[in-house]
């Protein structure tokens, strides 16, 4: 069992540095032009989550071995939850995303308008 709490305090360390690299990489210098600027920013916080989220996916299978109630195996299960919860919500901004480019848009069969009014 000790060895168990070990493994998890190690994992959860791992964690945090992950996390806070994280919003370091929100924190960022926006760099490049034009449509791109500032994607050095997402990346960087997508790509330090995702190494949260690999290291979460241990420590919520190590977590399974405490006993159930205890608050190591609660504070265990919190990356996980929150691996779950940002997933969960990007898949939800992009769905709304593309179901917001359906609602609302012309039919194809009506041409769209005059861009500007004919000069005299």
């Amino acid at each position: 069992m000790d060895r168990d709490r070990i493994i998890i305090a190690a994992l959860l360390a791992v964690w945090l540095v992950c996390a806070g690299l994280s919003v370091s990489a929100l924190m960022a210098e926006a760099t490049g032009d034009g449509f791109v600027r500032g994607l050095n920013r997402v990346t960087g916080f997508l790509g330090w989550q995702l190494a949260a989220a690999l290291v979460a996916l241990p420590l919520w299978l190590t977590s399974r071995r405490l006993p159930k109630g205890t608050a190591l195996r609660w504070i265990a299960r919190v990356p996980g939850w929150w691996a779950a919860l940002l997933l969960t919500l990007i898949v939800t901004w992009i769905a709304a995303g593309v179901i917001s480019s359906y609602v609302g848009s012309p039919p194809d069969d009506q041409a769209p308008g005059p861009v500007t009014a004919p000069m005299d």
